[in-house]
């Protein structure tokens, strides 16, 4: 039986590696996600939908090792069923099973 989970996992990145990816607050920024294609805007004290943009403001957003940041709302289904960066294919299963502290900035 293999116990590498690097080989194992054929699904997405583990429950407690997800946990792991750096969580920040919406602010305006020049990028957009790389998934939907929205850009990030400061939401309200109140979480507010916005039918133009499909995208609660006001929710998280999260910056992945390799530095790229999506909302939460697109980034967290992907990794359910990937262990990659949608944009550059960074290994986060890899990443976090060799950085156990799942530090990085």
């Amino acid at each position: 039986m293999n116990t590498n989970p690097i080989e194992e996992s054929k699904q997405g990145l583990p429950i407690e590696m997800i946990e792991k990816v750096r969580r920040m607050k919406m602010g305006k920024s020049g990028q957009d996600c790389s998934v939907c294609y929205n850009g990030f805007k400061k939401g309200t004290k109140s979480t507010i939908y916005s039918s133009e943009t499909n995208i609660l403001l006001g929710e998280k957003i999260r910056k992945l090792p390799c530095k790229h940041i999506f909302h939460d709302t697109c980034i967290l289904p992907w990794l359910d069923s990937n262990i990659t960066c949608p944009n550059c294919r960074f290994n986060l299963l890899e990443f976090f099973s060799e950085n156990s502290d799942g530090e990085y900035h």
